[in-house]
Order: C-alpha cells, then sequence, then structure tokens
C-alpha cells in the first residue's frame, strides 16, 4: 500500500508581501556546501495524511534552535486543520490517528508552529535559486510539492528522481546543500528518511505548484 502524503495547495495573495530573498543574509559562506542539523526524531508517518505535521516539526528539530524529543506531529497536524483553509477537515482534529486522512496546507503548519510561539515569522520562495540560497545561508526550510509514484524509494546512492504518474502532495524538509554536485538532501516522514534530490528535479517540482517556506526564527519553548 502507497505511504501516507497529505500536503494540499491552497493560494494567497498575500503570501506575496513576505518574501525570503529579501531576507537572505548577504553574505554567503565560503564552503559550497552545507548540512543542518539532522540527528532528532525521525518521524514516520505511516499511511496517514499528516505530512505537514512531520515535516514542520522536522523543521522546528533542524532549525537554528532546535528543540527535540517532545514534540508530537500528529497533535501540530491538528493543530494546522483548525487554522487551514478548509472547514471540511476540522473533525480531524479529534480524530484517532489512523483517521487523519484529509491533509492541510503547508501555511498552516507554518501557522501551527507560530501559535505554539516556535515561529515567529515565516516567508515563501518559489524558484529554486532562492531556496537553494536560503539553505546554505540560513537554514533548513519545508517544501511542499507534488509526489511522484516513482520517488517512492530512493536509489541504492539515496537519490530519489522524479518520474512515474501522480502519486499526490507531500510535505518535507530541504535540510541540505552541495553546491558542487547541483543537489539538496532532505528529510522525508516514512519509513525511511534522508534522501537526495537533483536541483533540476527541485526546480520541477517548485514549478509544478510547489512551494517553499522558511522560519526567520525558532524560539526554544519553555
Amino acid at each position: 500500500m502507497h505511504r501516507g502524503l497529505g500536503r494540499r495547495v491552497a493560494h494567497d495573495d498575500r503570501d506575496r508581501l513576505h518574501l525570503a530573498r529579501a531576507r537572505l543574509p548577504a553574505k554567503a559562506p565560503e564552503r559550497q556546501w552545507r548540512y543542518h542539523w539532522n540527528r532528532g526524531a525521525r518521524l514516520d508517518q505511516g499511511q496517514t495524511g499528516t505530512c505537514v505535521g512531520h515535516g514542520c516539526v522536522h523543521l522546528a528539530e533542524n532549525g537554528p534552535v532546535t528543540r527535540r524529543g517532545t514534540m508530537d506531529p500528529f497533535q501540530l497536524y491538528r493543530e494546522a486543520i483548525l487554522l487551514d483553509e478548509w472547514t471540511e477537515n476540522d473533525w480531524e482534529a479529534t480524530a484517532p490517528m489512523d483517521r487523519l486522512q484529509f491533509g492541510t496546507s503547508v501555511r498552516a503548519g507554518m501557522k501551527a508552529l507560530q501559535a505554539r510561539g516556535l515561529v515567529s515569522e515565516y516567508l515563501w520562495a518559489w524558484d529554486l535559486a532562492t531556496a537553494v540560497d536560503w539553505v546554505h545561508r540560513s537554514g533548513p526550510i519545508v517544501l511542499g510539492t507534488n509526489w511522484y509514484y516513482g520517488m517512492d524509494q530512493p536509489d541504492e546512492k539515496g537519490v530519489v528522481r522524479v518520474s512515474g504518474g501522480l502519486a499526490g502532495g507531500h510535505c518535507y524538509v530541504w535540510d541540505g546543500v552541495y553546491l558542487p554536485g547541483e543537489r539538496g538532501r532532505f528529510l522525508n516522514s516514512w519509513d525511511w528518511h534522508v534522501f537526495w534530490m537533483s536541483f533540476a528535479d527541485v526546480e520541477r517540482l517548485i514549478l509544478e505548484d510547489g512551494e517553499a517556506a522558511m522560519a526567520t526564527e525558532i524560539a526554544r519553548a519553555a
């Protein structure tokens, strides 16, 4: 059976007022690679539609100030669906874990982190260059993109390639770049976790109604 997905697309023109490009650090690191902390919990959404909750918890665990081992991604998803653009999934806020299937938007996940006081601001990008620069210069980001059946398993080198039919929408974290090889490192929320993908494939996914969300600050909760 196919693993769970759950990212839903929701457009809001107000996002264009909060662009990540304007907030990038002016100077890039001299080194041509950067990998952010990725030794937090390895989360598995199973066959649920809670990838946004899992992706946002992975972001909190891999951000500038980490908080590991205390956040429930299923609960964060339940909080997000009450903040999203749909009402038909609100009943999932009290549903058992195996009933969490509808999915939600990346925006709602960032709002849930903000409501908890973990994110002071979140920004957006819809192009590869800004996303690469943000991971290289600043920190990890949450991606919401299409997901294809051919991406369901990395190859022997840990690489995922865009292929096959469209499976749905997925949310995952981009937490590293290797510029000479034009590839990124990503953190998934299935029974396998870290994978690599070429910049070319990432660009295709972003251009297919994808989005990148960046937190400018993640505060440590008491």
